[in-house]
């Protein structure tokens, strides 16, 4: 029977610690069935200690010792050691004399007190104490549990000695099964570090820190004794192509990963030493105090694209590709058909792409189609995401197996002018140290070059396939509205034409093959995949260091994002979001981000928000939420605010006239009606007063003056 864990008792088997912190090789080692031996039982009787404790180190066993000798009168190293039994539980059969009890030991809840609430039950011939509402017992035994290590270190469970009672006179079990709940312990503590992707540099990155540099981070985290790497938002971001763009929380895609965190190095195992040589000067140029955000990206996406030239045909055929696509082709094919469209239309407003201003299906099919002349731009994106996916995957899984856990940062926004706005428009409502710009510029320019070199090879490879298969609902949309953007020379997707509206019938034939630029599609799936392979390859480095990936999720999407593109109805598309003003700013706050359009996008369960978080998921076995208040209380603006002044929260219960009366407020004007004291305009203006008052304001009370506001 599993034990019913609640509240604290529930954290250890929460995904961070059981598969990362707590993560340890254990096998199942069960002894034989006690039914196979009860019936030889005449003046002894089987007790069976159950206890759960999903913390044991290595080279650790759990030992159960008391006031019996079976129990090696309370030393530990006499005492019976419990065997695993799966799932954190620890369990061991003694055969004790009746004559043993009453018998105390030291184990693991404050089981003084629960004791009191167990009672027998004859089941198949054996007696299971279960929890009851009263008892009546006489023989006793105490105990607790311990740790104990093959050095000889041992660790008592805290709290009183367990005790069991046994009425021997009104019944004769043969076997008692004494199941304990949680092991008591001194609560675990631990610690981790909060840092940006692009600060984890190392002598082999391109101008900004990479996905694969995490090894590193999680091999200096496991040395330090941290067991959590938390790491802001890692979505691609490439909304402007320019440094604004290293602004981590304003996502173009919240599944694509960023290119900027590529480690080109890793595309390919037999990359030319022209293209070598290429990497080792951008590596070196680039290798300043200060990120060159716009230069890594050129480098990066223009050595990515001429590696992916040359191996496309072998990539795009691995089988671990076509897993990737496949798995990912929701979003991979959006993704790669927005970067297409972006770089067309040279801009990522999608509103400006003319027939792809609004998504669609269809429209994205065929411009993602292998028939386009642009499709190895498609496959370019399909690729570097591939790649992105691996690196990531890679980090990730060396962090689990280390026992550090890799937290992801889940934003609460996206780009107004991102593949998620381009695809879902339903869902929205309408470092400065980092040289963002040259390192994007240097990145993108690096990977395309390769992309170009091995575009046949990755775009066909297995994993790939895979990638963009399980990835291509939001992918395909990413690099339409990437290709898009660029086309139209912006991300503000009402400036699309024909490609303002998302379509996904627009977008099939957006990133068809027989499109002319599906190679710059077939880009931006590329810089995807390898983006998702180096996070994955990051990711799991942490993983088995026992480091936790800790990721970041921002409030919210740019208004010209794939997602806004996608799915505008999930969008307040004519508001903005941000703060009402404090303390500390007058003026408030507005971020830019459209509103989620919370009613519509409950029409199918928040499906936007699980395929968000199970993308998140991949990567990172813990995330914080960004401006988590936000989520059921949002300062909302119009969208063309430029401050925080005009909101309103959404929801908010208003305050009726009754209950204004009752507090003694009776001048409703005063809270509803902006206006401006006499005394005030003469403190402002002195002797002018007057020629102000008279031409731009209308005294509608004695001494109250407001604004003349001409339409």
């Amino acid at each position: 029977m599993p034990l019913w864990k609640t509240g604290s008792d529930g954290l250890p088997f929460r995904s961070a610690f059981k598969n990362v912190i707590f993560r340890r090789s254990l096998h199942l080692d069960i002894e034989r069935p006690l039914a196979v031996i009860q019936n030889k039982l005449d003046q002894e009787v089987i007790v069976q200690f159950k206890v759960c404790c999903p913390n044991v180190g290595e080279e650790t066993s759990i030992y159960v010792i008391g006031n019996a000798l079976k129990l090696g009168l309370w030393k530990v190293q006499d005492g019976l050691e419990l065997n695993y039994a799966g799932e954190s539980m620890w369990q061991a059969d003694c055969v004790m004399q009746k004559d043993d009890f009453p018998i105390k030991y030291p184990f693991g809840c404050l089981l003084f007190h629960i004791i009191q609430h167990y009672e027998y039950c004859l089941l198949n011939g054996i007696w299971l104490l279960y929890l009851s509402v009263s008892i009546f017992l006489n023989s006793s035994f105490t105990y607790k549990y311990s740790k104990y290590g093959k050095a000889g270190n041992f660790s008592l469970e805290t709290g009183p000695n367990r005790e069991l009672f046994v009425d021997f006179s009104s019944s004769q079990p043969k076997c008692i099964i004494v199941s304990d709940g949680m092991m008591r312990e001194m609560p675990w503590r631990g610690a981790g570090l909060a840092i940006p992707m692009f600060s984890v540099r190392s002598e082999a990155d391109i101008g900004v820190g990479e996905f694969l540099d995490l090894k590193l981070l999680v091999d200096w985290a496991v040395e330090s004794g941290f067991h959590l790497v938390q790491l802001l938002p890692v979505n691609d971001t490439s909304v402007h192509g320019m440094w604004w763009d290293s602004y981590p929380y304003s996502s173009l895609s919240v599944f694509a990963l960023h290119p900027l965190y590529l480690r080109v190095q890793a595309l390919s195992e037999s990359i030319p030493e022209e293209i070598k040589q290429e990497i080792e000067r951008a590596r070196v140029q680039l290798d300043g105090k200060d990120v060159d955000y716009e230069a890594t990206m050129a480098a990066k996406l223009s050595i990515a694209y001429k590696i992916f030239a040359l191996e496309k045909d072998l990539i795009l055929n691995l089988s671990s590709f076509l897993e990737f696509f496949s798995d990912n082709q929701d979003w991979l094919k959006p993704y790669a058909a927005f970067c297409f469209l972006r770089d067309f239309f040279e801009t990522s407003d999608h509103s400006q792409w003319g027939l792809f201003s609004n998504f669609s299906r269809d429209k994205l099919e065929k411009l993602v189609s292998i028939d386009r002349l642009h499709y190895d731009t498609i496959c370019f994106h399909y690729y570097i995401q591939f790649h992105l996916h691996r690196q990531l995957s890679e980090a990730a899984e060396y962090a689990r197996k280390k026992g550090v856990v890799l937290k992801g940062d889940l934003p609460i926004g996206v780009d107004r002018n991102s593949v998620d706005t381009w695809v879902y428009p339903n869902l929205f409502n309408s470092s400065q140290d980092v040289d963002y710009e040259a390192t994007m510029a240097a990145k993108l320019s690096i990977a395309y070059k390769i992309f170009a070199l091995e575009k046949d090879l990755i775009l066909n490879l297995s994993s790939f396939l895979e990638f963009f298969s399980d990835n291509q609902d939001w992918l395909k949309p990413y690099a339409a509205f990437c290709f898009l953007r660029d086309f139209f020379e912006t991300s503000d997707h009402s400036q699309w034409g024909l490609f303002s509206n998302f379509s996904r019938d627009k977008l099939e034939k957006l990133v068809s093959i027989d499109r002319l630029h599906y190679d710059t599609i077939c880009f931006h799936y590329y810089i995807q995949f390898h983006l998702h392979r180096q996070l994955s390859e990051a990711a799991e480095y942490a993983r088995k260091k026992g480091v936790v990936l800790k990721g970041d999720l921002p409030i919210g999407v740019d208004r010209n994002s794939v997602d806004t593109w996608v799915y505008p109805n999930l969008f307040r598309m004519n508001t903005s979001t941000g703060a009402p003003p404090d303390y500390f700013d007058k003026n408030g706050q507005n971020w830019g981000f459209p509103t989620y359009n919370w009613e519509e996008m409950s029409k199918d369960n928040y499906a936007w928000w699980r395929a968000r978080l199970t993308q998140m998921g991949k990567y990172f076995t813990a995330y914080r939420i960004d401006h988590i208040l936000g989520f059921f209380r949002i300062w909302e603006l119009p969208d063309h605010a430029m401050t925080g002044l005009v909101g309103k929260f959404r929801p908010s219960i208003p305050l009726s006239q009754e209950e204004l009366e009752r507090e003694g407020i009776w001048d409703f004007d005063r809270l509803s009606r902006p206006y401006i004291l006499q005394e005030v305009l003469k403190d402002k203006f002195g002797a002018s007063w007057n020629v102000i008052a008279s031409n731009f304001m209308n005294e509608y009370q004695k001494d109250r003056y407001e604004v003349i506001v001409v339409v």
